[in-house]
Formats: structure tokens, C-alpha cells, sequence
């Protein structure tokens, strides 16, 4: 089988590296262009309407203008860490699906087959939630999310 805790998620993300670095690179591009729209609002009010330079207003919206432009980083990143996280939760699934498949008789006896198979969705399901909050950027925004990525950690009941 594979090594336990959280290198686990390195397996399954392995084989879509490529994918995942472009996504983690793409990254980068998006961080800047979220700090730089608040400092260059800040310079349009102060630089520019307070002191009345136009000039300045102009240079300001045409390089926020260039920003929009590179705001596409954000969905090349966005489509491209879903596309890793959905493959992961799909590869994932299939892996514990055949697991449960090659339980021993013991096993099945002591767990019912729809009590399986409620953990093996909620779990990647769970999964999944993660994947899309990572790939839209919407990590910790929500309420709720710390505590469903720290019930993925090794250790955690399901």
C-alpha cells in the first residue's frame, strides 16, 4: 500500500505534478494582483482626485486596466488546481473502492456494506469540498472550513 498521514495526498497527486506546480505557479501572479488593487485604489483617491491630477488617475486605471488583463492567472490557476483536486478525489475513490472489495470476510461482517460506503463518500466528499476551496482561492473565507480540513488530518474519526 502507500505511506500513511499526510504524505498519502502526495501519492495521488503525483501523477498530475505538472498540472498541480502550474497551478501552485499561477498562483504567485494572482497574490500580486490582490495586494496591488488596494495600494493602486489608494493612489487614484490620494494622487489623483484629491490633488486633482489627471494624469495620474489615467496612468492608474490604464495599469489596473493591464491588471484585468493578468487576472486571467487567477482562472488558469482556479481551473487548473480543480482539474488536479477533482482527478486526486477521483483516483482516491477508486483506490478505496477496490480496498473495500478486498476486505476480508471478518471485516465485512463487523462493517455493513452501506456503513462502508457512507464513509467512503462523506470522506471524499470532504475531499472534494477542499479541493474546490483550495481551487477557487476561497480557503478560510468560509465559516466551517478549518475544522473540516483538520478532520482530514491522520487520527481524525470519520
Amino acid at each position: 500500500m502507500h505511506p500513511g498521514g499526510p504524505w498519502l495526498a502526495f501519492h495521488f497527486v503525483k501523477p498530475y505534478r505538472k498540472l498541480a506546480l502550474f497551478s501552485l505557479v499561477m498562483l504567485l501572479p494572482m497574490v500580486f494582483l490582490d495586494l496591488a488593487v488596494p495600494r493602486l485604489r489608494e493612489l487614484i483617491i490620494d494622487q489623483g482626485i484629491k490633488k486633482s491630477n489627471g494624469t495620474m488617475v489615467l496612468i492608474v486605471s490604464v495599469i489596473m486596466l493591464v491588471f484585468s488583463v493578468l487576472s486571467t492567472a487567477a482562472v488558469l490557476k482556479s481551473n487548473s488546481a480543480v482539474m488536479v483536486g477533482e482527478s486526486v478525489v477521483r483516483d482516491l475513490r477508486e483506490e478505496v473502492f477496490v480496498k473495500i472489495q478486498n476486505l476480508s470476510h471478518g471485516n465485512l461482517d463487523r462493517f455493513s456494506s452501506g456503513s462502508l460506503m457512507i464513509r467512503l463518500t462523506s470522506t471524499v466528499q470532504r475531499l472534494v469540498q477542499v479541493s474546490l476551496w483550495v481551487g477557487t482561492g476561497r480557503r478560510f473565507r468560509r465559516p466551517g472550513a478549518p475544522c473540516l480540513c483538520s478532520s482530514l488530518l491522520p487520527g481524525s474519526r470519520w
